[in-house]
């Protein structure tokens, strides 16, 4: 004996429904009568609708380069420490594969945009030394420091600027 296809006949072969038929709506419970529209006539699930095209709009966004200084370029990789995405120019000038940032893990966007949803921000810390929070930038070296890189000397007499000041003039410019 053949095994059985499928347990429902396939819709080409189901009778059509007749003209005047009423149909209860599995949502708000109304009845609604069949007409010559069929089911185009039933009103639109309005929040469901919006659902999908919330979910379409934001499969379709690309994800922006945040240091981009006009039209921003989409975002090739995103830094878990920095919480920035970055396109490759800005990458290649902001945050270069030598010194400090070397050890910063970089990740497709994708997955930082989901990263970034699980766990809330978190206050950066110096990879050099690891139990101190970022809170000072370096002008010369254009990379953030804390209060021990700047009492050890590497940029103790390099001119500085508070981070936060720092962040907040360059997210006007961009």
């Amino acid at each position: 004996p053949a095994p059985q296809q499928h347990l429902l006949p396939h819709p080409a072969y189901l009778p059509p429904i007749p003209r005047n038929s009423c149909i209860t709506c599995p949502q708000c419970h109304r009845s609604l009568i069949l007409d010559d529209r069929g089911l185009r006539g039933f009103p639109k699930n309005r929040v469901l609708e919006g659902v999908v095209d919330r979910y379409q709009q934001s499969k379709a966004a690309a994800l922006k380069c945040q240091l981009c200084e006009k039209s921003p370029k989409e975002a090739t990789v995103m830094c878990e420490q920095c919480d920035v995405f970055y396109c490759d120019p800005c990458r290649l000038r902001c945050h270069p594969p030598r010194g400090p940032l070397a050890k910063h893990r970089l990740v497709p966007p994708a997955q930082g945009r989901i990263s970034r949803r699980a766990s809330p921000r978190k206050i950066s810390t110096c990879t050099e030394h690891e139990l101190e929070n970022l809170s000072m930038y370096c002008v010369q070296c254009k990379m953030p420091v804390c209060y021990q890189c700047l009492e050890e000397g590497k940029h103790g007499t390099h001119e500085v600027k508070a981070l936060g000041a720092m962040w907040k003039l360059h997210k006007v410019r961009a």
